[in-house]
């Protein structure tokens, strides 16, 4: 028996300025119909900065969905055709200050696959070579630099509850008892 949904129609109800809302319609595998709601993202990308001492640097930002600030690694929305990796490496730039020589790839995320066609790419960024920073113009941020052990910690206490960051954190944890 199949398990996927066939979409029969769906329409934009809502166009913003970072997503769309789709409402649709889906032939279950069942045969009958149900009614279902996406919003489409463009993605994203974060970078996890390591330095050669195991530091690492996030950002805490206030965080309007949420309503409070969350401890985050650097990372913004990709822009239409960019790629993944030059966006990371620009948030990182733009945000703390930071160029890495050295890129790794820690995979991707889907956040909320239920609803939300947002896909987050991830990577580490090594041998960090400092930069002017240049935040946008609507962009407010501390700069937080914290021990690596220290950052884990504070994921397995439930302290950093962004989940691009602990996804971040915690695949960078495995790969270091790798090295």
């Amino acid at each position: 028996m199949s398990i996927v949904e066939k979409k029969i129609r769906e329409q934009p109800v809502y166009t913003g300025r970072i997503f769309t809302v789709y409402q649709g319609t889906v032939l279950l595998p069942n045969g009958k119909e149900a009614a279902r709601d996406r919003i489409a993202h463009h993605g994203g990308a974060g970078i996890l900065p390591l330095d050669s001492d195991r530091t690492i640097y996030l950002v805490r930002q206030y965080r309007y969905g949420v309503d409070k600030p969350l401890l985050e690694i650097p990372a913004g929305k990709l822009e239409p055709g960019e790629d993944p990796q030059a966006t990371a490496v620009r948030e990182l730039t733009e945000e703390i200050g930071f160029f890495p020589q050295k890129v790794d790839s820690l995979g991707h995320m889907e956040l909320s696959p239920a609803y939300l066609g947002e896909i987050t790419h991830l990577y580490l960024g090594r041998d960090l070579i400092p930069q002017k920073a240049a935040l946008d113009e609507d962009e407010f941020l501390e700069v937080v630099a914290l021990p690596f052990e220290d950052a884990l910690e504070k994921v397995l206490r439930g302290e950093i509850t962004d989940g691009k960051t602990q996804n971040a954190i915690l695949k960078t944890a495995l790969l270091l008892k790798q090295l």
